[in-house]
């Protein structure tokens, strides 16, 4: 008998992802969702990080607030 398991980490690459997401895209905002405006995700993150103050992002799923977040 082949055992199927559920993949333990997720990648979420520019999604943000909770316990028990399901896929590394979540769009349903439980387990996660599409990075907001103002934030970057990180690989591997579980909630949206803001961008530093004064600075900003004017789009959705960014990924480095190192070169992506811009001063306002």
């Amino acid at each position: 008998m082949v055992s199927i398991r559920k993949k333990a980490f997720r990648s979420c690459f520019r999604y943000y992802c909770t316990l028990g997401a399901l896929t590394d895209t979540p769009t349903d905002g439980v387990t996660g969702d599409v990075c907001p405006v103002g934030h970057y995700c990180p690989e591997a993150s579980t909630y949206p990080l803001p961008c530093d103050e004064g600075y900003y992002l004017d789009s959705t799923q960014q990924v480095s607030s190192n070169y992506e977040c811009y001063a306002l």
